[in-house]
């Protein structure tokens, strides 16, 4: 199974506010992510990926709780990563020289 990180051109890797849009399953956030991944070509794919392994945030459309709805109910072995890798990479901070 491939992860997320690993997808050709998904969505949410050029998505502005990216990935807290996708980690944070507030009212605000969690409409706007479920979107983004309803038109992502990977969305199935991402999906089985977070109903397997992720234990927060929208994967492939599907909140924490679908995602967890959804493993109970078809008896999914699940296999939670202990560590987020860096999906996105962030911008470096300039050292400042001290004078």
């Amino acid at each position: 199974m491939r992860k997320p990180w690993q997808f050709e051109e998904p969505l949410c890797r050029d998505i502005p506010g990216a990935p807290e849009i996708f980690i944070d399953e507030t009212s605000e956030n969690k409409p706007l992510a479920k979107a983004i991944c309803a038109r992502c070509a990977h969305q199935v794919e991402c999906a089985e990926y977070g109903i397997k392994v992720e234990v927060m945030g929208v994967w492939g459309g599907l909140t924490t709780r679908e995602r967890s709805d959804i493993a109970k109910r078809h008896k999914v072995q699940r296999e939670p990563l202990l560590i987020m890798p860096a999906v996105y990479k962030r911008p470096q901070r300039k050292q400042v020289d001290d004078e």
